[in-house]
């Protein structure tokens, strides 16, 4: 009897539904929180848009003839802002995500429904399901594209997100600008009306020095600002014509430094919003958990959930926890001193580690699953010649293999380690207690013929004196007695 088994089908659709499992929840998850944030940002720019074509300002003809150029390049970098701010393009460029992630479901759906025919198809058949196999082995290779297109949409997504959220930082900054310059150009115009007035210019020069933020400017310029307070505490002081003759020359000075402080001060919230952006995504990153992965083999509802750095330093031995801690304490510690700039950098370096790290987990996590699988396939194999078998994690991790005993009468059969190596081949070690009077070759021959049914490659097993157990005629000097597969 030849061809392909039902089981051998059932096992490799198996193989499709822990591919479907790994990450597109994960993903589909992420694209979904990426596109609403960037859709977020984009009523933001469309708020600030709007705002900026409320805002107005003029130059009166008393106030250019009294600040001439400075005037000018205020009302002109006002129309600037606004124009530039008026003009900027807000458009949702992401469209195509929610129909593209629509489309990949669709996909999945289809994908879904292919299984469930092929189950279908080989559920009243035991033989012969050679067209089945090759469907389902498809069917595999279906779910892991699927998988590798809504990872690349991710990515798409988040690099709009990042592009659009730079842009409404801008925005931000700009928007400040321009409505520092209208109250300016205001006050210009109020102060051009009174001209005449001595006892108005000194008001006025009390009043625009007043309006500055102290307490920014004394953080960001502290020197420069005691030295203007007293300035102008000495112009107040002059006659009435000393004040007129250098009314103009005071006024610019507040002005100017008003308008630098208000662009550091834009600056500085600038970085400080993308420092605290970036430390909540590098939050995000690292926010992963990860299911038992007996639990998860095993399907159990209540799977144990395991964090990220603790999955990968039990299963995999990867200790990762202290690096990103000590980069997260670094981060929060340069926020908290306000180095928004040198914070960043270190966290990029804690979501590069975050990355890597899903990355390494995804990989532990499904390389686990396919040695449960293998392990599970060769136990039902020896359960069904009879055997009775156990099964036992090695080293209590099922990254380290599994150790399956079988016995039959006095006949023991000992799977010293069932694993899978680097390389992605199967490796079985086999200690084999005879039983008297048994036929080791033939029982071996039967062994093999049936793991191979499964999808198990069994090529040679040996005897301690080098003796091959499936071709007799076969001698070494290996030591021991081990199934191969390859």
């Amino acid at each position: 009897m030849s061809g392909k088994k039902s089981c051998e089908v059932a096992a490799v659709l198996k193989q499709g539904e822990q591919a479907r499992k790994l990450t597109d929840d994960i993903y589909s998850r992420e694209i979904t929180d990426c596109y609403n944030r960037y859709r977020a940002v984009l009523a933001d720019m469309s708020t600030i848009k709007n705002s900026a074509q409320k805002v107005t300002a003029t130059l009166d003809t008393p106030a250019q003839e009294m600040f001439g150029a400075e005037g000018k390049k205020f009302f002109a970098e006002f129309n600037r802002i606004k124009n530039s701010l008026s003009s900027q393009l807000v458009e949702d460029r992401g469209k195509f995500i929610s129909r593209e992630l629509t489309d990949l479901d669709e996909k999945l759906r289809q994908a879904d429904n292919q299984a469930e025919d092929i189950r279908a198809a080989i559920r009243h058949k035991d033989w012969y399901c050679d067209a089945e196999y090759a469907q389902a082995q498809q069917l595999v290779s279906t779910y892991k594209n699927l998988r590798t297109e809504r990872v690349n949409l991710e990515r798409r997504t988040k690099k709009f997100l990042s592009d659009e959220g730079q842009n409404l930082s801008s925005m931000r900054a700009d928007f400040s600008r321009l409505k520092n310059l209208s109250e300016q150009l205001a006050s210009m115009n109020l102060t051009a009306k009174k001209r005449k007035e001595a006892d108005a210019f000194r008001k006025e020069l009390k009043d625009v020095l007043a309006a500055v933020d102290k307490q920014n400017a004394e953080k960001f310029f502290h020197d420069e600002f005691a030295a203007l307070q007293k300035n102008i505490s000495q112009a107040i002081s002059l006659g009435d014509e000393a004040l007129l003759s250098s009314f103009k020359k005071h006024y610019a000075a507040v002005t100017d430094f008003q308008s630098r402080l208000t662009e550091r001060v834009a600056l500085w919230n600038k970085h400080k919003s993308d420092a605290q952006t970036l430390f909540a995504q590098m939050e995000r990153e690292v926010a992963q958990n990860f299911n038992d992965p007996i639990d998860r083999y095993n399907e159990e509802k209540n799977a144990r959930i395991i964090n990220l750095f603790d999955y990968l330093k039990t299963f995999g031995g990867k200790d990762l926890q202290a690096k990103y801690s000590e980069l997260h304490d670094k981060a929060a510690k340069l926020i908290a001193q306000e180095k928004f700039l040198e914070s960043m950098a270190v966290m990029n370096s804690a979501i590069e580690l975050g990355q890597s790290a899903n990355q390494a987990a995804l990989a532990l996590q499904e390389n686990m699953l396919k040695k449960l699988e293998l392990a599970g396939a060769i136990q039902d194999v020896m359960d069904d010649l009879r055997y009775d078998t156990d099964l036992q994690i090695i080293n209590d991790n099922p990254n380290d293999g599994f150790k399956i005993t079988c016995n039959i009468g006095d006949e023991i059969i000992d799977f010293q380690r069932v694993d899978i190596d680097a390389e992605g081949k199967i490796v079985v070690d086999v200690d084999h207690t005879e039983s008297k009077g048994s036929n080791c070759s033939g029982a071996w021959n039967n062994i093999s013929k049936r793991l191979n049914e499964v999808g198990i490659p069994l090529t040679e097993v040996r005897l301690a004196n080098g003796n091959s157990v499936l071709h007799p005629q076969a001698v070494n000097n290996s030591v021991g007695q081990r199934a191969v597969t390859h």
